[in-house]
């Protein structure tokens, strides 16, 4: 099914929503959910909880919604921020295209592509391609995917870190090259990026991406 752009319809639902900086949970707007009717059509959304945000999706569309209720600890927004500041280091490659959508009684909505797969569920066929595609990689003596492991450890601190997927390390070098991975790497210690487990880190059309980036845990 060809994915259709969707952000005007997760605004509508959102504002009908009626969420405020108030009310953390999100009832609102699955009650508007629950009470669809044929003029006021959703498309399967669905909202989905993680540890500080909440995202609106559905399968079909190209984008999902995400926003926290507290806006003094906006990981949302500071995805936006992340994202502006890939672009300007020239690592979008590893984002999807992510942009702040709107603002309304006090919460501030984030628009994000969306990922097609997190390594958490990838399918079997795929990991099996690109097993193939980075095998001198993945057999290399030297481990290079274990250096960029390190790095990204530096992200967080001794008692909160991540182990690397291999897969996903390797994909990126076979695909970019050490000298691009090492800019990553710098990246990642330098915005905090420290929640990188195979639930936030995929794929996108055949490409390594981190699908969650706004860090967690956070001491600044």
């Amino acid at each position: 099914m060809k994915k259709y752009d969707n952000r005007e319809e997760m605004k509508r639902i959102l504002l009908a929503g009626n969420l405020n900086s108030n009310n953390d949970d999100s009832w609102n707007v699955r009650r508007i959910l629950d009470g669809a009717t044929p003029d006021f059509a959703f498309h399967g959304y669905k909202i989905h909880s993680g540890a500080s945000k909440l995202c609106l999706c559905n399968e079909g569309g190209k984008y999902v919604c995400k926003w926290v209720t507290d806006d003094r600890h906006n990981e949302a927004v500071q995805e936006a921020k992340v994202y502006a500041k890939a672009v300007e280091a020239g690592l979008e490659k590893f984002f999807p295209y992510t942009e702040i959508a709107f603002e309304t009684n006090g919460i501030t909505f984030v628009f994000q592509e969306k990922v097609q797969y997190s390594v958490s569920r990838l399918p079997f066929q795929l990991e099996h391609k690109y097993n193939q595609q980075c095998k001198t990689s993945l057999d290399s003596g030297k481990r290079i995917w274990k250096k960029m492991e390190r790095e990204f450890k530096r992200a967080g601190d001794k008692d909160y870190c991540r182990d690397l997927d291999q897969l996903w390390a390797c994909m990126a070098l076979t695909l970019y090259g050490k000298k691009l991975c090492r800019k990553l790497c710098a990246f990642i210690v330098e915005n905090a990026i420290n929640d990188l487990h195979t639930s936030n880190i995929g794929y996108n059309h055949n490409k390594p991406i981190i699908l969650d980036f706004s860090g967690y845990d956070r001491k600044y």
